[in-house]
């Protein structure tokens, strides 16, 4: 009996350690993430939209429901979150950021490669008006937003996520 209470003892332990060491790689992930937010919010917000190389436009008249911030809390853990998500009523006109040319235009969602060189992703559409390889400016519409009540864009900039509203990419 004292040989299987110490085996189990034995166990136990093991198990708890392992517990603390997954707990300890969890814990300093969210700290990173948390500080990777902190130092997103702390930059300048002189890049703003209105200051960025004209023309930009917004792609709804929505408000911003989820800013993009590098790191994001969800259910009380912290993740990675490349995108913009604004409000936009069903059937809103969705608009282009900048100008440039379709690369893809699929059933919810829009790829268009910008003149400036950054490329922009929108989805939630539930309609499309523009088609692969169209050339639009800034401000021309993409298609209409769906039911959800939302549309996300994503920005990247030299290979890197940018924030659409102040152009900043994510270090």
């Amino acid at each position: 009996m004292r040989r299987m209470m110490k085996k189990w003892g034995e166990s136990l332990l093991a198990a708890l350690c392992v517990l603390a060491i997954v707990f300890a790689a969890l814990y300093t992930r969210q700290d990173d993430l948390k500080r990777m937010a902190a130092r997103d919010a702390a930059a300048s917000q002189d890049e703003t939209l209105e200051h960025a190389a004209p023309p930009w436009s917004r792609p709804t008249e929505g408000a911003v429901l989820k800013p993009f911030s590098g790191a994001v809390r969800q259910k009380g853990i912290w993740r990675f979150s490349p995108y913009v998500r604004y409000s936009a009523a069903y059937g809103e006109a969705v608009r282009a950021l900048h100008g440039g040319t379709v690369a893809r235009a699929e059933l919810d969602g829009v790829l268009l490669r910008n003149d400036d060189g950054t490329e922009s992703e929108y989805r939630g559409l539930a309609s499309l008006r523009a088609k692969e390889k169209d050339r639009l400016q800034a401000g021309d519409i993409l298609g209409n937003a769906g039911s959800d009540g939302w549309i996300e864009v994503s920005l990247w900039r030299d290979g890197r996520y940018a924030d659409p509203e102040t152009i900043r990419t994510f270090p």
